[in-house]
């Protein structure tokens, strides 16, 4: 967020109020949420670690809360890899019955290289093209092991720069590529 706000010329403002009294966010424990829902807990708990160390089980279990709360119509994840947090939040809307995300993925080492520097960059060149698929073919396992069906979760193998911008976007979680992309992804989906 702070390079976005800075190339925006954007500087917040101090509150005007005590934040414990703000009327725009109300504070609770971690993961609560799901404490009517011990059933999704216990399956976004088992699954946390099929989609490796990116999303802890804490982070997807917020993700999840989150989708229960404000039963949105369209969540939009940018950069998916192997479903870490998109695996919950189209788990959460299976279980709501409602709702449909769109996952959205190039699983190439060219975007995922682009604009990384260093270490960043050596290690998703490591990865290789093979490895950008098997990440890619681990999510569509998930899905189906998951019974995440089409109707609850839209798979689309592009770059977040060329895909599609839907009109309207209830949440959008932003996990792409984290150089210099990530301003220009904000810039264009976030609207």
């Amino acid at each position: 967020l702070p390079p976005v706000l800075r190339k925006h010329g954007i500087r917040p403002l101090e509150w005007p109020h005590d934040q414990a009294e703000s009327p725009w966010w109300r504070r609770r424990p971690h993961g609560m949420h799901l404490s009517n829902h011990l059933a999704l807990r216990r399956e976004i708990e088992d699954a946390a670690p099929e989609g490796g160390d990116w999303c802890s089980p804490d982070k997807a279990i917020q993700l999840a809360a989150l989708v229960l709360e404000l039963r949105p119509q369209l969540i939009v994840e940018l950069g998916v890899w192997m479903g870490g947090s998109a695996i919950p939040m189209a788990t959460a809307l299976r279980h709501l019955g409602v709702g449909q995300l769109l996952a959205i993925d190039a699983w190439s080492m060219e975007a995922s290289v682009a604009g990384q520097e260093g270490d960043n960059a050596t290690w998703w060149r490591s990865v290789g093209a093979d490895g950008h698929e098997r990440a890619r073919q681990t999510f569509m396992g998930r899905l189906k092991k998951h019974r995440i069906t089409a109707e609850r979760c839209t798979v689309i193998r592009q770059r977040s720069d060329t895909a599609d911008v839907p009109t309207a976007i209830d949440i959008l979680h932003h996990d792409a590529n984290h150089g210099p992309q990530v301003v220009l992804d904000v810039g264009r989906w976030a609207p």
